[in-house]
């Protein structure tokens, strides 16, 4: 980390490439690099996975042309700078723990990023028309309490019996309820508010209803170190944007904007892709395409993709996460606090509010909606949405709500209707696993070799994940030479 004073422009300079140069190559196994020169390889998208494999694969010598349908790199990573201040409507922060190589480029770099205090937080609970404040000392306490209990021997050796009688799958919701009554039968009972509260954060970290989710979900172990607390202790926040660490990795790459693919052709050692722009050929092909545009059918293989991979494909499902970003010409609530939560009866679109003046002084707060809601935004307008979580605000009690003023300014996500996107981030559905996802990573003939947040086993729904199987799509390509 540097000090807080300046170093000068030249040093900067020098260590800004030497950082850059460490993104874009990759933190390990650079002497075992192979020469890939002479060799074509067609990188279709321009997200954290495709950069991330373009550039390795280009300081191996290869010529690497990157096809993105988007009129700007980072796929599901963007930055709105049109409100004033960077507004990421994809994801926020850097997760998981200190082996997440992107915390330590963004530090090194100068990005702004700021650790998230998840235990900061004002939980308001509407019960039966009576208002009461959750302390936050309790809500992470329950927190605790069901994640542990959540990981216990004993809770998934009962859960496991269960499933051989009734040969049903099990499902997160499976877990968590179980794991909820065991405390409530040790401990006595908990606020259903605090219930939905912890419920929420689960759906938000997967990105589905609870009871659409294979409980393999939360098998499989980050590879960035970090610890299994409820509470994240060093979630970084992006606050100079997502897209600053992109910028780091669009130099000198050769990538094609507004391209579509529509049609992917192969044989072994050969690709034709025909796009909205005509046709590219190579000799091989990195596919970062999320799982929603594979799974819909968007772009046709030919011949098509192996029964293993399409089997492993229909287990995998696309969650969603929506945010409603709203701005106001002043905040009009405690700019101390992390986060705004509360419960009500009617339960919310936004369960949970990121007090963005915190981080950059604005005066705005970001919304997160999820599972079935998230996919109610997808069917509403701005302005019915608005109305709907304005009218949660204002209900709240206390001076500070009675005269809340509109926003000035509205941003808010609809990745399912995204075409490039159709969703999110990937959740394993009900009968799948983390193998799945293994599957996924598996070169097809050293022809077609397939990366993205969907194909990281330990770290899927993450930047850094998505990063990592860039690198391992082209160490594959490397290691067919």
């Amino acid at each position: 980390m540097f000090p807080n004073s300046s170093p000068p422009v030249n040093r900067r300079r020098r260590l800004l490439a030497g950082l850059t140069s460490a993104l874009l190559a990759g933190c390990a196994g650079l002497a075992q690099e192979r020469s890939l020169a002479g060799r074509r390889v067609l990188v279709i998208g321009a997200g954290f996975a495709g950069l991330s494999a373009a550039n390795t694969l280009r300081r191996s010598g290869a010529e690497v042309t990157v096809l993105e349908a988007r009129d700007r790199p980072g796929g599901r990573v963007y930055t709105d700078h049109s409100v004033g201040f960077p507004l990421d409507l994809g994801p926020s922060w850097l997760h998981g723990g200190p082996g997440n190589p992107l915390k330590s480029v963004a530090a090194g770099a100068i990005i702004s990023t700021r650790v998230t205090d998840y235990a900061n937080v004002r939980f308001i609970n509407f019960n039966d028309g009576h208002r009461s404040q959750v302390a936050p000392a309790d809500l992470i306490g329950y927190a605790r309490k069901i994640n542990e209990t959540m990981g216990s021997t004993w809770l998934w050796g009962e859960l496991r019996r269960r499933l051989l009688t009734s040969g049903d799958d099990l499902s997160v919701s499976n877990i968590f309820e179980a794991a909820v009554k065991q405390v409530e039968s040790r401990d006595g009972p908990i606020d259903r508010g605090v219930i939905a509260l912890q419920r929420w954060v689960l759906e938000s970290n997967l990105a589905a209803p609870l009871d659409e989710v294979s409980a393999a979900a939360l098998l499989d172990d980050s590879d960035t170190g970090e610890d299994n607390d409820a509470i994240p202790p060093d979630d970084r926040f992006l606050v100079a944007g997502m897209d600053s660490l992109i910028s780091l990795m669009v130099g000198g790459v050769d990538i094609r904007y507004g391209v579509t693919v529509r049609e992917i052709e192969w044989r072994p050692g050969s690709v034709r892709v025909t796009s909205t722009d005509g046709e590219w050929k190579a000799d091989c092909a990195v596919v970062t395409l999320p799982v929603g545009v594979l799974a819909h059918g968007d772009v046709l293989f030919r011949p098509a993709l192996p029964a293993t991979f399409t089997q492993s494909l229909d287990h995998l499902r696309m969650g969603l996460l929506n945010k409603v970003c709203l701005v106001f010409p002043h905040a009009f609530w405690d700019t101390t606090l992390d986060f705004l939560a509360y419960y009500a009866d009617r339960p919310p679109l936004c369960y949970a509010w990121l007090n963005l003046a915190r981080y950059n002084g604005a005066p705005a707060l970001m919304g997160f909606t999820s599972g079935s809601a998230a996919r109610r935004v997808e069917t509403m307008t701005d302005n019915q949405i608005v109305a709907n979580v304005m009218r949660h605000i204002r209900s709240r009690r206390g001076q500070a709500y009675r005269n809340v003023p509109d926003p000035v300014a509205v941003r808010i996500s609809r990745w399912a209707a995204d075409p490039f996107a159709r969703g999110s981030y990937s959740y394993p559905g009900i009968g799948g696993s983390g193998k799945d996802r293994d599957r996924l990573a598996v070169p097809i003939q050293d022809t077609l070799f397939f990366a993205g947040e969907a194909t990281h086993r330990d770290d899927p729904a993450s930047v850094h994940g998505a990063w990592w199987s860039g690198q391992r799509a082209a160490r594959q390509i490397q290691n067919t030479v």
